[in-house]
């Protein structure tokens, strides 16, 4: 029984440490958001050209992918 109840503890560890991660990357894709919105309203009041603008915006969609996928591809660290 003592083996089953390590077991158990161990998979809750690894839950509690995967809704930890998930909140980190809401939260960072909250503020990904935030700095788009700043930034395209900022990019908005600017003169430019329109296919810079929407350059940056594409690019700055992709940084944030990556972003997220980076932090996706991180390997626990520990027994989990």
């Amino acid at each position: 029984m003592k083996k089953n109840k390590k077991g158990n503890n161990c998979y809750t560890e690894m839950l509690k440490q995967c809704k930890t991660l998930q909140e980190h990357l809401q939260e960072l894709q909250k503020q990904v958001s935030n700095l788009q919105e700043t930034c395209h309203a900022d990019m908005e009041v600017a003169e430019g050209c329109p296919d810079e603008i929407e350059g940056d915006r594409t690019a700055s969609a992709a940084i944030r992918d990556i972003c997220l996928e980076a932090l996706l591809d991180v390997e626990s660290k520990g027994d989990a």
